[in-house]
């Protein structure tokens, strides 16, 4: 990104990316599920599933956290 921006351009920039990002998500959930599916449902599964594998992700983070500070304890 050029260093050139100011603030409000590299927010532009971070928010069209976003908004990409999310069309680029719903298209593909739109092919998953096909034209008659319930694309706001499949967006909701989605989501539950990806907040889910994060809190699993923390957690284990956390337990590794742990486990490594149980060990360096003299």
């Amino acid at each position: 990104m050029p260093k050139a921006l100011t603030i409000e351009q590299r927010v532009a920039i971070w928010r069209d990316l976003m908004d990409t990002s999310h069309k680029f998500l719903l298209a593909g959930l739109r092919h998953k599920i096909g034209p008659e599916g319930d694309l706001d449902e499949a967006f909701r599964e989605w989501y539950r599933k990806r907040m889910n594998q994060r809190d699993k992700d923390l957690y284990n983070l956390e337990e590794g956290d742990h486990v490594r500070n149980i060990q360096s304890t003299p």
